[in-house]
This record gives C-alpha cells, structure tokens and sequence, in this order.
C-alpha cells in the first residue's frame, strides 16, 4: 500500500519510503480492492501506541542510561556516554520498530475501497 505521509510521521520504521517520495507499508487486503484504488485503512492500536514509545522514549532511556553510566568517572564523560547511547538508541529503536512491523498483528487491513 501506498500513501502520502503527514506531517504526524516520524518515520518510526513501521512504514518504508518508495522510490517516488510516498510512504509503502503492508496492508491485508480483507475489501478485495485492486491496485490504484483509494482505500479506507484499519490501524491496530498497538501500531499507534508502540511506535511512538519505541521512536521517541528508547533513546531517551538510552541517553539517561549513558549519563547516569558516565558520571561515574566524571562530568564530561557523563555527556560523552549520553550522547553515545542516544545514538545507539535511535538506531536501536529503528532496527526494533522495522522487526516488530514486519509481524502479522501490526499489518495494516484494507477495510473497504474508496468511491
């Protein structure tokens, strides 16, 4: 499935970026609708719930992870950990978001076509 991406998106990793600029993701098809048909799409709450956390508070919990971990040794390594572990934790986050989108309970359905 095809669609224009809002400016709600924070690219969590549930949905994939096409050639053309449009977001793609994996839809089940329960309405028969063909291809190049508007549709009408069923979210799972859990997509709209987990992705967000998984995006956003995973590096957070990284960060303070790092920081708390680093001022052990002193300040500056307290801000050089955060940082490090905020890295790994966006990429953490991704990796965990793209895993958990591929499972068949968060696939988007297609409930009814669109006149």
């Amino acid at each position: 499935m095809e669609f224009s991406s809002s400016s709600a998106c924070g690219e969590c990793g549930a949905c994939h970026k096409a050639k053309s600029g449009k977001m793609t993701t994996e839809a089940i098809n329960d309405a028969g609708a063909k291809v190049g048909e508007a549709v009408e799409v069923e979210v799972s709450r859990a997509v709209v719930t987990l992705f967000p956390f998984i995006a956003y508070m995973v590096p957070v919990l990284f960060f303070f992870v790092g920081v708390i971990l680093g001022t052990r040794f002193s300040e500056v390594w307290g801000i050089v950990a955060g940082f490090i572990l905020l890295v790994i934790g966006i990429l953490a986050a991704r990796s965990l978001g793209q895993y958990i989108g591929r499972q068949k309970r968060f696939i988007c359905r297609i409930v009814r076509t669109l006149a």
